[in-house]
């Protein structure tokens, strides 16, 4: 098993607005690029920019794998703007904790501000989280995938790092499998199979304003992952007044073994 750092190329094609409707599965079996975005819990400052790297790559779908909500109030920007870009979503466990606030301690509140993104979405944003699916399995140009947010048998909640141990999902019937949760970006290839984490755009935990996301190409059978600067002071000051301390920590880490390419 062996982690992969692989470059983004940047220069090919435009993404002028993704598709929707997946599953997405062309009928010429032309190989397909597809972007794998996450946890951007409100965070619209780091979306947006994401959104413009995405833009400058060569790609024809992108997926959103949960957690559009918590930590920062830009909630229903966020919404707004993959909604436009007419990206599918699903569950994360920020979502689930969104509809079923009863499951939230005291103390995980004061750092998910749940309560504030509650009170700003509208019945019909909350109707249309609570359609997301939590688990999406795909078949494009002939390779299955299956997107979580979590884990393949703990979609919401299951965490998976570049040293977990893979072997009991050795016998799933996929090529490759899509995942975030943990904010820390990895590839590895392991039992035949692509084991791929977004990172996290809106809190990255490795270092932190460098927001993360995936490409899979599968005429290459390769995942990359891409990371795009964040300018953490608009940040700080459009959502500063109103997150915990431990975002702000988050926002401020910094780490030596950086995974993944910058984008320009």
């Amino acid at each position: 098993m062996q982690a992969r750092h692989n470059s983004c190329d940047s220069t090919t094609g435009l993404l002028e607005s993704p598709s929707s409707g997946f599953p997405f599965q062309p009928t010429d079996g032309a190989p397909v690029r597809l972007g794998l975005i996450s946890d951007v819990h409100g965070n619209a400052v780091a979306l947006e920019s994401c959104l413009s790297a995405l833009s400058r790559l060569h790609l024809d779908q992108v997926c959103f794998l949960g957690d559009a909500v918590g930590y920062f109030p830009g909630e229903v920007d966020v919404l707004a703007r993959l909604e436009a870009a007419e990206i599918e979503c699903q569950q994360g466990n920020h979502e689930d904790l969104l509809l079923n606030p009863l499951t939230v301690s005291p103390d995980r509140e004061a750092v998910y501000r749940l309560e504030g993104a509650r009170a700003r979405l509208n019945e019909d944003a909350l109707s249309r989280i609570r359609n997301w699916p939590q688990k999406r399995e795909l078949t494009i140009d002939g390779k299955r995938v299956v997107l979580v947010h979590g884990a393949p048998d703990a979609p919401l909640e299951g965490y998976l790092y570049s040293d977990s141990d893979l072997s009991s999902y050795e016998n799933l019937p996929y090529d490759a499998i899509f995942m975030a949760h943990t904010h820390r970006p990895f590839t590895i290839e392991s039992h035949g199979r692509q084991f791929v984490n977004a990172g996290s755009i809106g809190l990255p935990r490795d270092q932190g304003n460098l927001s993360s996301f995936a490409v899979y190409d599968t005429e290459t059978g390769t995942s990359q992952i891409c990371r795009v600067p964040m300018d953490t002071g608009l940040v700080m000051k459009r959502y500063g007044a109103d997150i915990h301390e431990d975002v702000v920590e988050r926002l401020n880490r910094e780490t030596d073994n950086l995974i993944g390419d910058v984008l320009a």
